[in-house]
């Protein structure tokens, strides 16, 4: 008998601890699942969770437009080598803070690629004209980055439901090409 309560103690205990490993493992793949999602640099979506979004954004866009603003910083390669890549890194999350201040709560911004952020919504053309005018005005003015005043520039591509029917991917690519466009007209 004293036998039995000293096991059954003991298949508790381990019983608990599997419980805590179940939690603890639980809490892990969040996380994994979160990185994988999430620019470690900006804590920002990274561009698999944003075209995922795009799609939802389709799905449910119902009068609203979904709109896709693809933001390219000019010559960041350039202002990285001056500044360091610390210093660099500095200006890609000011920049990211920047993007979020200018966007209204319904728009969600992305870090897409090492220079390239996203800003997916669902807005009316009045609402993206004022957008894109949003970050036109305010993106002139120079990011002070260690002390230092750094003035960029940018590129800017959009597409929208209304006028790009179809897909994500679809929707995603037309902003990329009007994007291109931007850089072809800059040589």
């Amino acid at each position: 008998c004293l036998r039995m309560l000293v096991l059954q103690e003991e298949l508790e205990r381990e019983r608990e601890e599997l419980r805590n490993f179940a939690a603890e493992l639980s809490i892990s793949n969040r996380r994994l699942q979160e990185a994988a999602l999430i620019d470690p640099l900006t804590s920002l979506p990274n561009r698999q969770f944003f075209a995922s979004m795009v799609t939802q954004s389709l799905r449910g866009a119902g009068d609203l437009n979904t709109v896709v603003i693809l933001l390219n910083l000019v010559d960041f390669k350039g202002q990285n080598t001056r500044l360091g890549h610390d210093g660099g890194d500095r200006l890609l999350v000011a920049v990211a803070d920047r993007l979020q201040q200018l966007a209204p709560g319904e728009l969600v911004v992305a870090r897409l690629a090492a220079d390239e952020f996203g800003l997916l919504g669902r807005l009316d053309d009045q609402q993206t004209t004022e957008m894109v005018a949003r970050i036109c005005t305010h993106g002139a003015t120079p990011v002070v980055v260690d002390g230092h005043p750094v003035q960029l520039y940018a590129r800017l591509g959009l597409a929208d439901s209304e006028h790009v029917p179809g897909s994500a991917e679809q929707l995603l690519q037309c902003a990329e090409v009007a994007l291109t466009v931007g850089r072809e007209a800059d040589r």
